[in-house]
């Protein structure tokens, strides 16, 4: 989170982003844009320009009544977010929700009331009741502020909640802070039926955190945004209501996978399944946590070969065992590792990685002869050459057991066809691109199994409408794996299965 302070009285500039106990208080502006050359942005406060434009006296405003108020920091839409960075926009657009939540207080500057001695009609009239991303910054604070034109103390949220509850039609136990949860999907969608945001996309974008959801970003898909997130809204009333012990996300970036392990971590979840990938220059993460008792696990990504195999070589000598390793083809077209450890108990194991497609094939022979069975693989690549990680380990059972690598999208569908004819069930699959064509690798195995889906080759539609009807079939998702063609468009290949 980026905050501003005014320093010196004179000039705007940015704080550090990283959270510290010095900036944890802060305050928070809601306001209604004007036109997009009248505000202030991220560009004229990093070139100190930006003075003439009409949007400037809100930010004056902002600081001043900070300071007042014993705040040094606050936090203005218009400029502190890099709206051409589309990964910070991203984040900025997720994380809105909460960062208003933990402001100290946030301001409700409208632009349209003027003192007098009728101000509260026009309180109710005000064009800040009817945009669409003031909902949240009505609800989501603890503390709402309002100030007229002339930045005149006007009132508290909780001492005109009956003129807001009037004006609209939000109860006043939400007003006063009751769990968006408490009040129905129904309801919910009605306090934001008549409200208008400037872009398609922004009527469905501005209502994620009123509904807890997530869902990757794509400006240019119009009102087929509002059907995602219903989509999404039914995909968690499913889970909530079936009792799902897992939670699944994918095209998150990396400070939305921090967010969400953090969060999910607190509430008795494990990281199960983790794989990345790259869009439009920017990492993403797709994964998968599994509510249980867990030891102790550790998970770490964007490491080196040689990073990565320091920290195996340092969590193995204190008693932990991998769970799986991914490798993924990073800025610069350089292999990068995502690992997890944990301190489980289990057989003897063995992993590699950073293998040729002929050195995997020397490891595989030789490993399986010695007894070991193939648990997971990965392929990536390296420049234009295939590269590859695995972990074998020596099963208690003797169930038999294929696998594939290095096979484009018709071979793996043969293979898939071939193997299920033969009694074989899909038990891990990885996609990733080579030379900008998808390939894949994958296990199969004659284990007991209830029934079990899987599909490859999926655009974040097609993946996001597959986990709805899988779910409400009573299936859970066992394995993800993200990977991109085309440098943008990400795609997915996944297995659910009925416990």
């Amino acid at each position: 989170m980026r905050l501003l302070e005014y320093h010196n009285n004179t000039t705007f500039r940015f704080v550090d982003e990283s959270p510290t106990e010095d900036t944890s208080r802060y305050a928070i502006l809601s306001h209604t844009w004007g036109k997009d050359t009248e505000e202030v942005t991220f560009e004229d406060i990093s070139t100190g320009s930006g003075q003439a434009k009409a949007g400037y006296q809100k930010l004056i405003f902002c600081a001043k009544q900070a300071s007042k108020d014993g705040l040094r920091y606050f936090w203005v839409d218009t400029c502190c977010i890099n709206k051409p960075n589309h990964t910070e926009l991203s984040e900025a657009i997720i994380s809105m929700f909460r960062w208003y939540h933990e402001a100290t207080v946030c301001y409700g500057y409208l632009s349209d009331v003027e003192i007098g001695q009728f101000w509260e009609s026009s309180f109710r009239k005000s064009r800040w009741f009817t945009r669409g991303w003031t909902l949240q910054e009505l609800l989501a604070p603890r503390s709402v502020e309002f100030y007229s034109k002339e930045g005149e103390h006007l009132g508290s949220k909780r001492s005109l909640e009956q003129q807001v509850h009037e004006a609209t039609g939000i109860p006043v136990e939400a007003l006063r802070g009751s769990p968006m949860s408490n009040f129905s999907v129904d309801e919910r969608m009605l306090w934001a039926a008549n409200r208008q945001t400037k872009r398609k996309e922004d009527k469905a974008y501005s209502l994620l955190g009123i509904f807890g959801v997530y869902m990757p970003f794509l400006y240019g898909e119009g009102d087929y945004a509002f059907t995602r997130l219903e989509e999404a809204i039914r995909n968690s009333k499913r889970q909530a209501q079936a009792g799902i012990q897992w939670q699944a996300r994918h095209a998150m970036p990396s400070s939305i996978y921090h967010e969400t392990s953090d969060h999910l971590a607190k509430d008795g979840y494990r990281l199960k399944c983790v794989s990345n990938y790259i869009i439009d220059s920017d990492l993403r993460f797709a994964a998968i946590w599994v509510r249980m008792d867990s030891p102790n696990l550790v998970a770490k990504y964007g490491m080196t070969g040689e990073e990565y195999q320091e920290q195996f070589e340092a969590l193995v000598a204190d008693g932990f065992r991998l769970r799986l390793v991914n490798g993924y083809t990073g800025i610069g077209r350089k292999a990068l590792y995502t690992a997890v450890w944990d301190k489980s108990v289990g057989t003897v194991w063995v992993s590699r990685h950073g293998m040729t497609s002929t050195d995997y094939q020397m490891a595989f022979d030789t490993y399986i002869s010695q007894g070991y069975r193939l648990r997971h693989v990965s392929g990536y690549a390296q420049g234009n050459q295939p590269l590859y990680a695995a972990l074998w380990d020596k099963s208690e059972t003797e169930i038999p057991w294929v696998a594939a690598h290095g096979v484009t999208s018709s071979e793996y569908q043969q293979e898939f066809d071939k193997y299920v004819n033969r009694g074989f069930r899909l038990v891990h699959v990885c996609g990733y691109v080579v030379d900008n064509e998808a390939y894949y690798a994958a296990i199969w195995d004659k284990s007991h199994s209830k029934g079990w889906f899987a599909r490859h080759g999926l655009t974040a539609t097609e993946y996001q409408s597959e986990q709805g009807k899988w779910v409400d079939l009573g299936y859970r998702l066992a394995v993800v794996s993200g990977y991109t063609v085309d440098f943008n468009q990400d795609l997915y290949a996944a297995l659910w299965v009925k416990d």
